[in-house]
């Protein structure tokens, strides 16, 4: 579901992006809120107060979202399990730590504390809501049982001067932060993983039973259970009049199953193949394609490009040394009739020390780099450097899944297996 990220910053060390797809749900809860809802609750503003309201709580969606993300993140800390980054993404938040919790009262309490923190916000909200409500920033009264009226549909006339127009805007906004935070509190809380509810399931499995493995396939399979019941409900609501935009929670339900279908087989993959060597699964040498230091230009392009349609290829010393590669692209930066006296050696480009790795390293690792820095191969290389295969995304992809498929019991490892959350 992710796609290229906008850097907003590394808060507390962690770097944290947006995904492209959070911008139009952005654009769309301004829009919603500006032309329906605010209008509703606040009559008497002029629609660019509406607008700016709307912006000023969108905004503040976001930053609750990350709270709620970054309470995962400094409670995982507790444990000693760092994060990788944090993505604000069309369904929310996406915090991705290293690794698992090491233990299932880690997994549970991790898991919980992304709630918590929706719901300490949510419960500060409404102490700033009621405070403002009592002293007629609401334009209302407060009953004797303790509720304002306008929270979220009516009451919040706005006044006439621009100070009551302000303090109105104030307090329609800070209830939609209060209605987001308790939305986000429940949503995840719901036990079906990798919703928050489903990683506490899965401690309290894991605990149980000491078996990760089956903790791990139960809470994958109630997520999808809970994620299809997401999707009926959201089916319902269109179907009996609450329009299109009642089907989003179809939309989080779809993406509910399809998240725990891949964390099942996720799991099942990293288990099949944790401590398995990065040798075990990459190209060997010899059936890589390679370019002789001192092989032409125009030698590449006829054998490499034409012939063997490689446009990436290694370029190795005669004692097997990685010098570097060759591409179309720097074929290109090369004049053509200079391409028969230009040797491979003087126009490869340098492989950088993220594009190389030792055979002996953990494969979980050496995939995770891979997908952390996006890179879709690997040079396997040797303590001097010379080059023994290299490992791409689509040859350990084929090995991993054929692993995957006899199911292999766990082998132990050295490094635990990394999650998102």
């Amino acid at each position: 579901m992710l796609g290229p990220r906008l850097p907003l910053g590394s808060p507390g060390g962690v770097p944290v992006g947006v995904d492209l797809s959070w911008l139009p749900f952005a654009a769309l809860v301004t829009w919603g809120l500006a032309t329906e809802h605010f209008p509703l609750v606040m009559p008497a503003l002029s629609p660019a107060f509406c607008w700016g309201a709307a912006a000023v709580a969108a905004v503040g969606q976001a930053g609750m979202v990350l709270a709620h993300e970054f309470g995962h993140i400094y409670c995982a800390r507790a444990f000693g399990t760092p994060t990788r980054r944090v993505t604000l993404f069309l369904f929310g938040g996406l915090a991705e730590l290293e690794r698992e919790p090491p233990s299932p009262k880690a997994e549970v309490l991790v898991a919980l504390a992304g709630p918590a923190v929706s719901v300490a916000l949510a419960i500060l909200c409404w102490a700033i809501w009621y405070a403002m409500a009592a002293f007629g920033w609401a334009g209302v009264e407060i009953t004797d049982d303790g509720f304002a009226p306008g929270l979220m549909t009516m009451g919040l006339a706005g006044g006439e001067s621009l100070l009551d127009a302000i303090r109105a805007s104030a307090v329609c906004v800070v209830g939609f932060w209060l209605l987001v935070n308790v939305a986000m509190a429940v949503f995840n809380l719901l036990p079906g993983f990798p919703l928050d509810g489903g990683r506490v399931l899965r401690g309290l499995l894991w605990g149980a039973t000491g078996d990760l493995k089956r903790a791990n396939r139960a809470a994958s399979n109630a997520g999808m259970v809970v994620g299809g019941l997401i999707v009926a409900a959201g089916l319902w609501s269109a179907s009996s009049g609450g329009g299109w935009g009642a089907a989003w929670p179809a939309l989080m339900g779809v993406a509910v199953i399809a998240a725990a279908r891949w964390s099942d087989s996720r799991g099942r993959l990293r288990r099949a193949v944790s401590g398995v060597p990065v040798r075990r699964l990459m190209r060997p040498a010899h059936r890589v394609h390679a370019v002789p230091a001192d092989a032409t230009l125009q030698q590449y392009f006829e054998v490499s490009v034409l012939q063997h349609h490689r446009a990436n290829a290694p370029v190795i010393a005669g004692d097997g040394r990685l010098l570097g590669r060759l591409s179309v692209r720097t074929l290109a930066a090369v004049p053509r009739e200079r391409w028969a006296t230009v040797a491979a050696a003087e126009a490869c480009e340098p492989v950088p020390d993220g594009g190389r790795i030792l055979a002996g390293v953990d494969a979980v690792s050496a995939l995770a780099w891979m997908h952390h820095t996006g890179r879709t191969r690997l040079d396997v290389v040797d303590g001097a450097g010379r080059l023994t295969g290299v490992l791409t995304a689509a040859d350990a992809s084929r090995a991993l899944h054929r692993v995957m498929d006899l199911d292999a019991p766990a082998a132990p490892s050295a490094n635990p297996p990394s999650t998102n959350t």
